[in-house]
């Protein structure tokens, strides 16, 4: 399973993780609905021997090792809720099951470290990771104070890379994750009569031709910035003329000080050429996560215990995704780092797909990237593993 030796003993925890996953993975819920899995986690912590647990965005736990009041903290996130297939179903196929399992056994070595602890630790489990962002709701209701948290730390599984090794890139590596609306309105009549209408489908085909030249001059830019119109809908009738045209998309970019630029040059678009027809265009355009961007200290802090966990060759720095996180609001406010897992063994699955499973043996390294990051920054002496 483990391709070296590790730096810690993990393997004694796998069992546990085994079974922790195998729960979660049984009982997949919806943002802010993750009641079984948030009773669950509380309960691993009781058996634990936690005594600050506490609940926050509603199906949020949070659980504390408190040394120093007058101390920093260091949080450790995994996220809670579940995706909803194509067919509607509800399966934990992004991993947040695997993540979940990995941080209840992180608890559990912390918890029997508390002893040598110099700074305190928050360990949450967030709900929303998806769609909702309880990340934001979270830091709204306080996760970051008393005490208050010096640096936030999060990993995710990654099917794109092999089993053993890890991401670990300094600034942006994945993007913000923004959403669209758009609305053309003209005046319908007849198909046979359309010079006394007015097309809202000709308008918005005008409008997607315009924001594809857009996009290039995006690129022109910040070539790693993406605009993709999703979905198209309008019309009744073969004989009417159409009134109505909605479409839907997405907006992405590694620089967050894009996305207004990108949201003022739509609008302009959207608005412009439904005038110049003489109907109406109206862009709602949705800020959702930002770009996510590692703190460069942190990950040139913690680069030689990764290469002593991982091995050189193994811990990634140059792979970015368009994918948006979640955890991208916690590091808008706070230093730290969120790190990609490898999954894969041989074939690579994609995340959010019916089959997604990643490798047996992925969780032991998470757990060891987690205890890794702990060495850093928390003992106050080097302990014996």
């Amino acid at each position: 399973m483990y391709g070296r030796k590790p730096a810690h003993n993990v393997a004694v925890y796998e069992e546990a993780m085994e079974r922790d996953k195998a729960f979660f993975y049984s009982h997949p819920e919806e943002g802010f609905e993750e009641y079984s899995t948030s009773e669950y986690i509380c309960s691993r912590l009781k058996d634990i021997g936690y005594i600050n647990i506490s609940r926050m965005a509603g199906t949020g736990v949070v659980a504390e090792l408190i040394c120093d009041s007058d101390a920093d903290a260091y949080l450790f996130r995994a996220e809670m809720d579940a995706v909803r297939t194509k067919s509607g179903e509800l399966r934990h196929i992004c991993g947040h099951d695997s993540h979940m399992a990995i941080m209840l056994s992180f608890a559990k070595w912390m918890f029997d470290k508390r002893e040598l602890l110099k700074s305190n630790v928050k360990i949450i489990f967030q709900p929303a990771e998806e769609s909702c962002g309880g990340a934001k709701v979270m830091i709204g209701e306080g996760i970051l104070d008393s005490p208050p948290v010096k640096k936030v730390f999060a990993l995710h599984v990654w099917s794109d890379i092999k089993c053993g090794s890890i991401v670990a890139v300094k600034g942006p590596f994945m993007a913000s994750g923004d959403e669209f609306e758009i609305t053309v309105r003209g005046r319908s009549c007849h198909a046979a009569t359309p010079e006394l209408g007015i097309d809202a489908l000709s308008i918005s085909a005008e409008i997607v031709n315009e924001i594809n030249e857009f996009k290039k001059h995006i690129k022109q830019l910040n070539d790693r910035s993406v605009i993709t119109i999703t979905t198209i809908n309008g019309g009744s009738a073969k004989n009417i003329l159409c009134d109505c045209v909605k479409m839907k998309g997405t907006a992405r970019s590694f620089d967050n000080t894009f996305r207004p630029i990108i949201k003022e040059g739509m609008q302009k678009i959207v608005e412009g050429i439904a005038r110049k027809y003489g109907g109406t265009g109206e862009l709602n355009y949705i800020f959702r996560y930002p770009a996510l961007v590692n703190t460069p200290d942190v990950i040139d802090e913690l680069k030689d215990k990764l290469y002593d966990s991982f091995r050189k060759e193994n811990v990634k720095d140059d792979y970015y995704t368009m994918c948006a996180e979640d955890f991208a609001n916690f590091l808008t406010v706070r230093d730290g780092a969120m790190f990609l897992l490898g999954c894969s063994r041989n074939e690579k699955i994609p995340l959010h797909s019916d089959n997604f499973t990643p490798c047996r043996g992925t969780m032991l390294y998470g757990l060891e990237l987690f205890m890794s990051i702990a060495d850093k920054y928390l003992f106050q002496e080097e302990i014996n593993h």
